[in-house]
């Protein structure tokens, strides 16, 4: 009688072990997709918005005495300025359904010589109290003349 040789492979129980072990490993991790792109989604919107705060500080910084350059901040005004942004960062004329950033200048007289100018951005721009989804706060300092 002839003998067959020895045949290598993985048998159907084996198969099934293997699919059943990648399912097992791959099903939490589609499971935490969502997470990872809503906080993607939310870092860019805080990055986003604290470029904002940054330009908006530059602006003060470089402003003439009286108002800046790029976004006519008033530098001797006492009361707050409200501004609203887009979501490229382009000043609006007005809230409405484009904006997507309010932000909010106060300066504040600090000595003889020195302002201090506080820029809080946040989203969405239309949102109070509880339901502002996020913010970002800077603090700049503003010569007087």
């Amino acid at each position: 009688m002839k003998k067959l040789g020895k045949t290598t492979g993985f048998t159907l129980v084996e198969c099934v072990i293997a699919v059943a072990v990648v399912s097992l490993c791959l099903v939490p991790m589609v499971g935490l997709l969502p997470v990872g792109l809503a906080s993607a989604k939310t870092a860019s919107t805080q990055t986003a918005a604290m470029h904002l705060a940054t330009a908006i500080a530059a602006d003060i910084r470089t402003a003439s005495a009286t108002n800046s350059h790029r976004f006519a901040i008033d530098l001797n005004s006492a009361v707050e300025q409200v501004f609203y942004f887009d979501e490229s960062g382009t000043l609006l004329s007005a809230s409405d359904g484009e904006s997507r950033y309010k932000a909010q200048i106060t300066i504040v007289s600090v000595s003889p010589t020195m302002s201090m100018g506080r820029i809080v951005v946040t989203w969405p721009p239309l949102a109070g109290g509880n339901n502002i989804l996020g913010s970002v706060d800077a603090v700049v300092p503003v010569p007087k003349t």
